[in-house]
């Protein structure tokens, strides 16, 4: 049951995330700053403006203190996304970050 995005949600987990380039048009580079997060299961998702997940780019265990991300400005099955704007969402330990990518064709 996706939910929309508000801002509430957009801070509730203090992570850095830098998203380059952004806005993008084929490809993105995605680091996440997780060093007080170490050992903790994560999620790394693209979500649209209603809260519906577009693709999964991480689920796992963080061992390391950055996670540095691709995405081809694709949604699950490999198609490209539309133009519009996106949230990258990272989850650790029930409490969640959002910060907008904007795809432009």
């Amino acid at each position: 049951n996706a939910t929309s995005v508000d801002d509430e949600e957009i801070s509730s987990l203090n992570t850095i995330v830098t998203i380059s380039p952004n806005p993008v048009t084929t490809q993105t580079r995605i680091s996440i700053d997780v060093s007080g997060f170490l050992g903790n299961t994560a999620v790394v998702e693209i979500v649209d403006a209603q809260g519906r997940v577009v693709a999964r780019l991480f689920d796992g265990l963080l061992t390391m203190s950055t996670l540095d991300l691709d995405w081809q400005v694709v949604d699950s099955s490999g198609a490209p996304v539309a133009t519009g704007t996106y949230y990258v969402a990272v989850t650790v330990g029930g409490m969640r970050s959002l910060r907008p990518v904007v795809v432009v064709r």
